[in-house]
Order: structure tokens, then sequence, then C-alpha cells
């Protein structure tokens, strides 16, 4: 059985949000880069209130949509 791999998309997009830090970070390395989700993860990486390794999964992410 075969799972299309965009059907999971929004649900990534959405754990950005998530009040559970562990889901955040989790969507920060899989959520698709566009405006949005960039955004995101720049306010999720400069937040002095987050998690470290919320900030630092959303900083990887962001290095990874520059190059």
């Amino acid at each position: 059985m075969a799972v299309n791999p965009s059907s999971a998309a929004p649900y990534a997009e959405e754990g950005l949000w998530d009040c559970e830090s562990m889901t955040r970070r989790l969507a920060a390395t899989l959520t698709p880069l566009h405006d949005v989700t960039l955004e995101r993860l720049a306010l999720l990486r400069d937040d002095p209130a987050e998690y470290l390794d919320v900030q630092d999964a959303a900083a990887e992410r962001l290095n990874q949509a520059i190059r």
C-alpha cells in the first residue's frame, strides 16, 4: 500500500502551531516550504520563549530553504 507524500503536508503545516513542542519540532523538519510556513519557521527560530530544539529545527529548515 502506497501513500501519497503530499497527503501529510497539511498536517505538518498545522503542526507548526501545535501546543506541544515535540510536534512543532517535527513539523519544522517536514512542512512544505512556502510563504506562510517560511514566516512561521522564522518566528519559531527567533522566539526567545521557544524550546531550543524547536528553534534549532526551524533554523535548519530555513537553511535548507536557502540552499
